[in-house]
């Protein structure tokens, strides 16, 4: 990875004239990634942040500059995995369904998801988002939701 920083720096001069003077220059930088294993079609991705500047006044009009950056990579792999290892049907209990409420308000904690919960009250993701006004399937710690329970003539 190539790149460069470009500064700009005002420093304090001796002169009454110009007591303030302004400096500007490029920090090129130049790294390399090794990542074992990449294939050409992995796609990677970058991130960068700059974690400290400073700065050494060397002489009247020279200044010398050090930056430390960060780099991480984000290797992307396309893979085939077997996911489903086997299904089951069951028969619906609607009668011992149909006594639980029909409409539940929840705060959700770190560990809930909205397909747990959909799972949970016999209802749907999208349902669920609807009722909301959720605008993804992200659900954060914290969060309130009105959950309306759909039985399977519902659904």
């Amino acid at each position: 990875m190539e790149g460069a920083a470009r500064i700009r720096i005002l420093y304090l001069t001796s002169s009454d004239n110009s007591p303030i003077e302004a400096a500007e220059g490029v920090l090129p930088f130049q790294h390399t990634i090794e990542i074992p294993g990449l294939l050409p079609e992995d796609e990677v991705r970058l991130r960068h942040s700059v974690d400290a500047l400073s700065f050494l006044m060397k002489g009247s009009r020279e200044a010398e500059a050090q930056a430390a950056v960060s780099l991480q990579a984000m290797v992307v792999s396309a893979g085939k995995a077997e996911l489903i290892r086997g299904a089951e049907e069951t028969e619906f209990p609607v009668g011992e369904r149909s006594a639980q409420p029909s409409m539940v308000g929840l705060t959700l904690t770190a560990k809930d998801t909205l397909w747990d919960i959909a799972k949970r009250y016999h209802t749907t993701i999208e349902q669920i988002r609807k009722t909301n006004r959720l605008e993804s399937d992200t659900a954060a710690a914290g969060m309130k939701l009105l959950v309306l329970k759909q039985l399977p003539e519902q659904l």
